[in-house]
């Protein structure tokens, strides 16, 4: 009897990745905020301080729909997990369309896409 092949999603190495992925997007972040700061005149800091207290309001300002979008990015995240548990080929790649669809719908949330880029734009 031939043993069972271990599964390269339960091995762990993909953790690493993820962590690795992760800091370098904060550092692109920072690298990008640093750019935008010195050509444009604006305090880095303005990039990653909180809008609501950047212009003076109430701390409370806004909860409500950053709650939503958090609720977004977490539909999204279950939803990736749940494809890369499943071992139907065609369920997974559903599931993978429905996470990023999600996703894309929490960036729009949170940037307020709709709102502002694209009439700007």
């Amino acid at each position: 009897m031939k043993p069972d092949k271990p599964d390269r999603r339960s091995d762990g190495r993909w953790l690493g990745g993820l962590c690795c992925a992760a800091v370098a997007l904060n550092m692109i972040c920072l690298a990008l905020a640093l750019t935008a700061g010195s050509r444009f005149g604006v305090a880095p800091s303005t990039f990653y301080r909180d809008p609501a207290i950047i212009a003076g309001h109430n701390f409370a300002t806004g909860s409500l729909s950053s709650l939503g979008a958090v609720g977004w990015f977490v539909g999204a995240t279950t939803t990736f997990f749940a494809a890369s548990l499943v071992r139907n080929r065609n369920r997974s790649r559903f599931l993978l369309l429905l996470g990023t669809l999600t996703a894309v719908l929490g960036i729009d949330d949170l940037f307020l896409v709709h709102d502002g880029l694209l009439p700007f734009l």
